[in-house]
């Protein structure tokens, strides 16, 4: 019987490898079978399995384990942070037995999950721990660089402008909008930051700023720069011409390559420039500065009456007046005492004149005209103290030549000339 026995041993022996290549094994204090799809099926509901446990030398340790295989598998106990900076847990081969390559089979504990992570330490960190670059990707394509002491938002350009404006509507952000190379940073409190308030290279930051215009600026709080080139900034202030320029409270630039500064100020006309508080500058290549000035016609082509340089000393809306103004025909006008120094010069060259004629019978004409004393009404345009000489009525019935007019048709005498007539009356 024990050849046979022998025998029935030899033929079971050699028939295990086809049987377990057949079936797997299964390690089971039970019995089980192994499960039909794994080689090796280790069941217990009270036991674990233990990895070897191992201290690498470092993550090209090829000796601690001699020629180790590719997704070899082992828990490495080496807790050195400057050799691993994943410390210590399981590690697999991810090279070959001659390149050697460990690496960390990350856990909840130290991956960054979808669905976010505990925080346990102050050292917990996303990064790296070398001088390369993190980088993040849409689609393959970088759209966030952080470097050493720098961050780079970047993105390639397209034609596709829609796609890149990342949310609408009222919200806190902080936008670099490649496609459009514009930039928003602060609050949208309706849709100023919506696609169709995003000019090309525009930059807006603060509360309620919108930048529409192509390469406009819009900082503050409820700043407009509507058009191209333009830069609001302040409170509530509006750029809207081509080329404008806004900066203060309540101003607007609406003229194209116009300038409004300080408070209420509102530049109409273009080339124009308003400055200070509550000016209007309506005439072309204009300039109005101080307080209140007159409001003068928005006129769409140069005429002589214009008033080009303004200098408002008004109180108020209902009392606007001008402490200085000059026409585009070159005419001054000041409401005020004119203190010449080294006195007036008038041009009287005779080579400058023409038609020159002898000033003859002036007399009878003198006679008619009454010198006279006088308060003006107006005491804050006007000077208020008590004042001597002659109705303009009077004299533009008799000297024409010395009267001028304004827009208002409001007279003036031409004082500097009466000389010349009262010497012809002499003689």
């Amino acid at each position: 019987m024990k050849p046979f026995s022998y025998l029935i041993g030899l033929i079971f022996i050699i028939s295990i490898p086809s049987f377990l290549h057949a079936q797997g094994v299964a390690i089971s204090l039970e019995k089980s079978k192994p499960d039909t799809s794994a080689m090796l099926d280790v069941i217990s509901t009270k036991k674990g399995v233990l990895i070897p446990r191992l201290s690498l030398a470092g993550i090209q340790d090829k000796n601690t384990i001699p020629e180790p295989a590719h997704s070899l598998l082992v828990y490495n106990t080496n807790d050195d942070l400057n050799i691993f900076p994943l410390r210590k847990g399981y590690y697999q081969n991810a090279g070959g037995p001659f390149d050697a390559k460990w690496v960390r089979v990350l856990t909840e504990e130290n991956a960054w999950l979808l669905t976010g992570n505990p925080i346990t330490t102050d050292d917990n960190f996303i990064g790296t721990i070398n001088e390369q670059d993190v980088v993040f990707k849409t689609n393959s394509m970088e759209a966030l660089r952080i470097g050493k002491g720098a961050t780079l938002l970047a993105g390639n350009y397209s034609d596709v402008i829609d796609d890149f404006i990342p949310e609408a509507g009222p919200g806190t952000r902080l936008m670099w909008l490649p496609a459009r190379h514009a930039f928003r940073a602060g609050i949208a409190l309706n849709t100023e930051w919506d696609a169709d308030n995003i000019g090309m290279g525009s930059f807006a930051v603060g509360s309620n700023v919108k930048a529409s215009g192509i390469y406009s600026v819009a900082m503050g709080n409820n700043t407009e720069a509507t058009n191209t080139n333009t830069i609001a900034m302040g409170q509530s202030a509006t750029a809207s011409g081509f080329g404008s320029v806004a900066l203060g409270n309540q101003v607007k630039a609406i003229g194209s390559n116009s300038m409004a500064t300080g408070f209420k100020s509102t530049a109409n006309n273009k080339y124009s420039s308003a400055f200070g508080e509550e000016t209007f500058s309506n005439a072309i290549g204009g300039m109005a500065i101080g307080r209140f000035n007159e409001k003068m016609p928005v006129n769409l082509n140069p005429i002589c009456t214009d008033r080009i340089f303004q200098i408002g000393n008004g109180t108020g809306e209902g009392i606007r007046r001008d402490a200085l103004y000059v026409t585009r025909l070159g005419d001054l006008w000041v409401n005020g005492k004119v203190t010449a120094n080294n006195g007036v010069v008038c041009p009287s060259d005779i080579r400058l004149k023409e038609e020159i004629q002898p000033l003859e019978s002036v007399l009878k004409n003198i006679k008619n005209i009454q010198p006279i004393s006088y308060f003006f009404k107006d005491k804050e345009t006007y000077p208020s103290t008590h004042q001597i000489g002659f109705s303009a009525q009077e004299i533009e019935q008799q000297f024409p030549e010395l009267i001028t007019k304004n827009e208002k048709g409001l007279l003036s005498v031409k004082y500097p000339q009466m000389p010349a007539i009262a010497i012809q009356g002499r003689k």
